[in-house]
């Protein structure tokens, strides 16, 4: 059973917003609940990790695009009883945006490793790969003008196919690098395009960045043209998906979407 949870905060900042968000869940009777004392709605970042049904690890939450802005940086120690979750704690640097799993596999990006500087590379990934409990960690160059480092804008884990965002605005440098480790792994994977109207327009895709709730796919959308070419993609894909679209291009433009603003317990 998923329960499905949003910071308290999102309701009073973007109400409109949280309207359409409520009223898509409330469609397929999919009910939500929202987390007190945070400071900002990505509560992505701040909340532990699910390992497993009633498991979860918090790592230490000091992202450096928060440095001088403390006043919105949340303690996620305070936010564990009111869930009724006791997650194992560890001193490990690392937003939850920054990790993107399935069962047994993680993509991250290789931020990580400026964020504990403290450790050898090497044993900072056997160190997760055991915390975690997973059999392969695959860590990504995080794109070049990206603060924040996040894998969730990146790739995304659903059923058996790994999805991957457009990086044409990237360098070419910058895309051999990355698919250089995918086939590292011998990883299939699917590829998003998007036109060159819509990169040229918008920093980033949004569309990965999505909700899933059993069989349903939550897709964040920007009420623009290509929106109906990114959800034809998505149903010829995952065709045993329900594709739900949520039109919130608001918070979009803060830098994140569905996937940030929620945790699933």
């Amino acid at each position: 059973m998923q329960n499905l949870y949003f910071s308290a905060l999102l309701p009073k900042k973007f109400p409109k917003a949280f309207l359409k968000i409520q009223n898509a869940l409330e469609k397929y009777n999919i009910s939500f609940g929202l987390i007190e004392n945070t400071k900002d709605i990505w509560c992505r970042d701040y909340m532990p990790i699910k390992i497993e049904e009633n498991k979860y690890v918090q790592f230490k939450y000091e992202p450096d695009y928060l440095k001088g802005y403390e006043y919105i940086k949340t303690n996620p120690l305070l936010l564990h009883k009111q869930l009724d979750i006791k997650p194992l704690v560890c001193n490990i640097n690392i937003d939850g945006g920054n990790v993107v799993k399935n069962s047994k596999t993680a993509v991250m990006t290789d931020k990580i490793f400026s964020e504990n500087p403290q450790f050898d590379r090497d044993d900072l990934v056997e160190k997760l790969k055991e915390i975690l409990e997973l059999d392969m960690l695959i860590i990504v160059p995080k794109q070049p003008y990206d603060m924040f480092g996040h894998s969730d804008s990146m790739v995304r884990f659903v059923d058996n196919k790994i999805l991957v965002n457009d990086f044409s605005i990237e360098s070419k440098s910058y895309n051999k690098k990355f698919f250089k480790v995918f086939e590292k792994y011998d990883l299939d994977y699917v590829q998003i395009r998007y036109s060159d109207e819509f990169l040229k327009k918008y920093t980033w895709g949004a569309y990965l960045n999505f909700i899933e709730v059993d069989n349903i796919l939550f897709v964040p959308v920007y009420g623009i043209e290509e929106d109906e070419k990114v959800l034809r993609f998505f149903r010829k894909i995952l065709p045993q998906k329900i594709i739900e679209p949520i039109e919130i291009p608001e918070i979009i433009d803060e830098g994140g979407a569905l996937n940030c603003i929620s945790w699933i317990k």
